[in-house]
């Protein structure tokens, strides 16, 4: 048992196609719903929007579904300062982070350089995404006890606040 909907999905996945797909279907309209109640992280919306003022390129890079992340951003006018959104869109749990097949399709997309690119994520699987995909990663200890688990996967930097690096782009 489980009260992670990621753990979820990947075990729907192991009973079967139609399995995989229903829950997903199932998830992405949940998460979509979920974005009006949904309270934003903190200086988030500052980060993107510095982020996007310094002409850096930017991508959503999440497990949650493209509609949710796009229904996201446009609710709260984000979407003119993001570049690429790579989401789920299947039913593939294979694809979710910690595999870097998200990463790696947002790189391609931003025609960025890996080596330049830093991902900002805070679980344990964004860190090893990134290490897969050869990104540099700041683990976001936004909890009491992350900041040691964020460590223990090897995040190149960790941070508690989101202001300093909104800061830092400015």
């Amino acid at each position: 048992m489980s009260a992670d909907p990621f753990d979820v999905f990947r075990y729907a996945a192991t009973l079967g196609n139609e399995e995989a797909r229903y829950t997903e279907a199932a998830f992405t309209a949940h998460e979509v719903e979920a974005i009006s109640s949904a309270s934003p992280t903190e200086s988030a919306h500052d980060l993107i929007r510095a982020w996007h003022a310094s002409g850096r390129s930017l991508a959503i890079v999440s497990n949650n579904s493209t509609p949710a992340i796009n229904a996201y951003l446009d609710l709260y006018d984000l979407r003119r300062s993001v570049d690429f959104v790579a989401g789920r869109t299947s039913p593939d749990a294979t694809l979710l982070k910690p595999n870097s097949a998200l990463l790696d399709q947002a790189i391609g997309a931003l025609g960025v350089d890996r080596r330049e690119s830093v991902f900002i994520g805070d679980s344990v699987s964004d860190i090893q995404a990134a290490r897969a995909a050869e990104v540099r990663s700041i683990g976001y200890a936004n909890k009491i006890g992350k900041q040691k688990h964020l460590r223990a996967a090897k995040a190149d930097a960790i941070t508690a606040s989101l202001v300093g690096l909104a800061a830092v782009c400015r």
